[in-house]
């Protein structure tokens, strides 16, 4: 005889997600019934006895579904209340639709390659949501804001696969307000996928449709399909974010929301890598909104894409991360393409667009694979950026927001290195050179383009006197002079031009003028003897 504890019902559907809902309610509540059909259409309904292991569905009962069915199984709910529902080790496909599932009840999915599907106009148990590794689609045809009931949906840990929650409305107004738990934290760069949170795949774009409620981050995860996510992202240590970019024009995830590190903690944004530029186009990773994230770092880090590099789409840059200078961080841009727009269509080779600004926040662009793009660059606001990565545009402009002087520092390399300007650099009154010198060698910027000298010069470190340091490379022309050498001590302080390299060397005092300065003391001492 069955335990009354919980009842079970198995159905399949081609497709979809597996679901299980964990009981929410005090065990023996119900009893445990088990769908046991194996395909077709049914109507699930109180006081019903067929396709069920044992007695009439009644309101309260647990229903189970196990590996039962063997072909696509859709159900009909005509109004039921649970006290559970689950979907343990189940490789089957459920889809359900019909009037409301209520009940204190939760939705467990396990340990399963399943997919269940939702289209009901509305779901209010109350219980939660826990999935696991399989799928869950929820597929609402009504217009303007739903609910996976009314609990917390929480994506559990799962040894091999995180699982997915795919919300895919029809209607472009619709949006899901459940808050989200995430607690499953796979490592950047893990062979296994981290959960997801998706919408719709290679289909036309609702850019309406999205996650608006709060999702908590005890984990890493990913974004994907064509969903809008303008909602709080909180994070319990530092974690991860992937953005997915589709796989066509105007398929790109969008995150529009705000992560809240309490200052503390830092976030890495990661995307899919696809082969940039030549065949990524526009479906780029993209960031929307006002940004001013409560994190310490933001990282932009495409690690484990092989050869592939994804591109970030940034809005508003001269403000988007001016948060973070006061937390003491920075944005890092170690591997990927940073970007304010772009204007190619999928497949096609990427040019570049937009301006992008730093101002009021420092960026470090690391070497190999880190690179900031965009018709022009502007650095200035007490902007800065450093590290041994590239700057790519027609023309990198520092110390200027294109009208008015302003401070802007450029700082290559990290530590003593090389940064990469593949544009013309033009260096404005109030731009600052950060140079370290460690007395053999220096920090270079090599420019792949005409130079404009100007504004401060900055040396740290140690510099040997007479000894001929290279500041920049250059390939075009080269014009404009510093105002100013500072940190460094010594008589003259020489800067020369030519060959397509700027050099500097710090020339002490000569010995004759020494050797003249030494005799004219000694006259002044000998008059005050007499």
């Amino acid at each position: 005889m069955k335990s009354k504890s919980m009842r079970e019902i198995s159905v399949s559907v081609a497709a979809l997600a597996a679901f299980v809902w964990l009981a929410g309610a005090a065990p023996g509540w119900g009893d445990v019934k088990t769908w046991n059909n194996s395909a077709g259409n049914w109507i699930w309904d109180v006081g019903t006895s067929a396709n069920w292991s044992s007695l009439n569905w009644n309101d309260g009962d647990d229903a189970r579904f196990l590996n039962i069915a063997t072909g696509a199984v859709t159900i009909a709910a005509s109004g039921v209340s649970i006290n559970s529902m689950q979907f343990p080790n189940s490789t089957a496909g459920f889809t359900f639709s019909g009037g409301d599932i209520t009940g204190p009840g939760a939705l467990t999915v396990g340990y399963t390659d399943n997919t269940v599907g939702f289209s009901n106009a509305t779901l209010t148990f109350a219980g939660g949501t826990f999935l696991n590794r399989a799928v869950i689609i929820y597929a609402p045809t009504t217009a303007g804001a739903h609910t996976f009931g009314l609990g917390t949906i929480t994506m559990t840990t799962s040894p091999d696969s995180g699982g997915r929650f795919r919300y895919q409305p029809t209607d472009s107004s619709a949006s899901l307000s459940n808050n989200i738990v995430v607690q499953d934290n796979r490592p950047l760069g893990s062979p296994v996928g981290f959960p997801q949170l998706t919408g719709l795949y290679n289909t036309t774009l609702i850019p309406g449709s999205g996650f608006t409620g709060s999702v908590t981050l005890d984990g890493n995860v990913q974004l994907n399909g064509q969903n809008v996510f303008g909602t709080t992202f909180t994070l319990t240590d530092d974690r991860v974010i992937k953005l997915g970019t589709g796989t066509s024009t105007g398929a790109q995830t969008v995150f529009n929301g705000m992560v809240d590190g309490g200052g503390t903690y830092s976030v890495t944004i990661t995307g899919n890598g696809f082969n940039y530029p030549t065949f990524q186009g526009a479906s780029a990773a993209t960031l929307a909104g006002n940004g001013q994230w409560d994190v310490k770092d933001v990282i932009f880090d495409d690690t484990g894409a092989g050869v592939s590099r994804a591109a970030f789409l940034v809005p508003n840059s001269a403000t988007f991360f001016s948060t973070l200078r006061a937390n003491g961080g920075k944005v890092i841009v170690h591997q990927g393409y940073l970007e304010s727009t772009r204007t190619t269509s999928w497949g096609g080779v990427d040019t570049l667009a937009g301006t992008y600004n730093i101002n009021a926040a420092d960026y470090q662009v690391d070497a190999d694979w880190g690179q900031i793009r965009s018709t022009e660059i502007y650095i200035y606001g007490t902007g800065s950026v450093g590290g041994g990565g590239t700057l790519t545009a027609n023309t990198v402009y520092v110390g200027t927001d294109g009208t008015t002087p302003s401070e802007g520092t450029l700082a290559p390399g990290a530590g003593i290195g090389t940064l990469h300007v593949d544009a013309d650099l033009v260096l404005g009154s109030a731009a600052v050179l950060q140079f370290d010198f460690d007395g053999t060698t220096c920090d270079l910027i090599a420019v792949d383009g005409d130079l404009t000298l100007g504004g401060i010069l900055n040396v740290t470190g140690d510099v040997v006197l007479d000894q001929v340091y290279t500041l920049f490379t250059y390939t075009g022309d080269v014009a404009g002079s510093f105002l100013d050498i500072t940190g460094v001590q010594a008589p003259r302080k020489i800067i020369t031009i030519g060959g397509n390299q700027v050099t500097f060397k710090a020339v002490p005092e000569p010995a004759t003028l020494g050797l003249l300065s030494a005799a004219v003391v000694g006259m002044l001492l000998r008059r005050r003897q007499r």
